[in-house]
């Protein structure tokens, strides 16, 4: 598996205190749209609290792990925020930011194009903070595989080599914003070489703090309950209740997977 790009989603993209309204209170967090990157950015928090969404040995058990202590503790610090009036769950439109109505925005690099046109240099961008014991942060983008039924292995891989060169690298970066996938790209990276604004994500992939998402085919579900779990719980939800869902979303479509490719005969 060649990964193109890193995709960094747990870092705040703030702007200066002292140039927003004084009004700018709360915190701008996507707790109100359905599933996507967004919803991954919280994940961090949740294996800083020695949480996770699944299990990784095997990846197919959510069941204490999802719903674990944790996973809770995340989701139980998510809701105080919201609770105390810190993270609007409901807002109208994902504007807050660069308005000027909410003075920090959890989101992720592809979102810099976008401040950066609105704020200029009143955007900056910093860490989460640590949240326990150890500094997390997630990772994750585009990926190219080779599937075992390609009649033409070796073109396929002469074709991800082509695309894993630096100048086609940089190319796909440069439209996406991510992170580049190598050392030799990030270099000539403009936003993430030394002297980049976006340097810090690079440094923190650089300094051993991200961990990537569960590589399993389930993914796009996990994620899903996920996201559902955490919408829910910003608007009051019982936390455990929630992640208890979660989890049993994720394992009934783990099992039904497998009863369907004992059907049929395919590999899971």
């Amino acid at each position: 598996m060649a990964h193109m790009s890193m995709r960094f989603v747990i870092l705040f993209l703030a702007a200066a205190a002292a140039c927003m309204p004084s009004a700018a209170q709360t915190l701008q967090v996507w707790v109100h749209s359905g599933p996507g990157p967004e919803r991954d950015a919280y994940v961090a928090s949740v294996q800083a609290f020695g949480g996770d969404l699944i299990e990784r040995a095997r990846r197919r058990r959510a069941e204490g792990v999802i719903n674990g202590s944790g996973s809770v503790a995340a989701l139980r610090t998510l809701q105080a925020w919201v609770r105390a009036g810190y993270v609007d769950a409901a807002p109208k439109n994902d504007h807050a930011f660069v308005s000027g109505q909410s003075a920090i925005s959890w989101v992720g690099h592809w979102v810099y194009g976008h401040y950066k046109k609105a704020l200029g240099d009143k955007l900056g961008l910093v860490p989460l903070p640590r949240f326990s014991s150890r500094t997390v942060t997630g990772s994750g983008s585009w990926n190219f595989g080779i599937a075992a039924s390609c009649p033409h292995p070796e073109a396929a891989g002469r074709f991800i080599e082509h695309l894993m060169s630096r100048i086609e690298i940089l190319r796909v970066t440069q439209v996406n914003g991510a992170v580049p996938g190598t050392g030799a790209a990030m270099v000539f990276s403009r936003h993430y070489a030394p002297d980049g604004e976006l340097r810090l994500y690079a440094e923190q992939l650089l300094a051993g703090m991200a961990r990537v998402r569960p590589p399993t085919p389930h993914y796009p579900v996990v994620s899903r309950a996920f996201a559902e779990a955490v919408s829910q719980v910003a608007r009051g939800a019982d936390v455990q209740q929630a992640l208890d869902r979660a989890a049993r979303t994720i394992e009934s479509h783990i099992a039904a997977t497998d009863a369907a490719n004992h059907t049929t005969g395919k590999t899971p």
